[in-house]
């Protein structure tokens, strides 16, 4: 669970730290209220791409620091473990900066890591749903892999969200496998 994030001079924001109660959180707002800056801000303490124009206008760098609170048997743990990064049970915490000049430097537990770690270790922590994409649907194949679909779109999808079939080999989460089969005009999702 996401218990903390702390930003530092993304796009607007000087200076912001964010406590998560356990449960359902939902980021609500009008339009420009900074909405997407917070899940770009998330987006970039879990390896996803940045780029200088991240870095709040006359700063020197940007900074994001992700605290995760997951149990010891958690995959990010395990991924964490196979890389060497340290361990004590405590926090699970992603911290990523990027420099006015576009350099990144990627962080687990303050230990240097790869943005390809964070991007891992962000898959396997976090899910982000857009409303932009519908309901998934997922056929599970004979080699125990999986395909993950979309029903068709009733209104035209921005070419960035058009949606594409993708195959996976890793077991499907168990929330995935209670959508209702009754969905039937399938077309693929990419990214998921």
């Amino acid at each position: 669970m996401l218990a903390s994030l702390a930003i530092r001079d993304v796009v607007l924001i000087d200076r912001l730290d964010l406590g998560f109660a356990p449960g359902l959180t939902v980021l609500t707002g009008e339009t420009g209220a900074g909405k997407s800056i917070l899940l770009d801000a998330l987006g970039l303490a879990l390896g996803q791409r940045g780029d200088a124009g991240l870095v709040r206008h006359g700063a020197a760098q940007a900074s994001v620091t992700a605290v995760f609170e997951v149990p010891e048997d958690h995959e990010a743990r395990r991924i964490a473990a196979e890389q060497g990064i340290a361990d004590d049970g405590g926090a699970l915490i992603l911290k990523r900066t990027l420099s006015a000049d576009g350099r990144s430097r990627a962080f687990v537990n303050d230990e240097p890591a790869s943005v390809g770690l964070l991007r891992r270790l962000g898959a396997a922590l976090v899910e982000i749903e857009d409303a932009l994409v519908p309901a998934l649907i997922v056929e599970e194949l004979d080699d125990g892999s999986y395909t993950v679909l979309v029903p068709s779109a009733p209104t035209p999808m921005p070419d960035a969200a058009k949606p594409r079939q993708i195959k996976h080999s890793r077991p499907v989460p168990e929330t995935l496998c209670s959508i209702p089969s009754r969905m039937s005009s399938k077309a693929g999702v990419d990214g998921v």
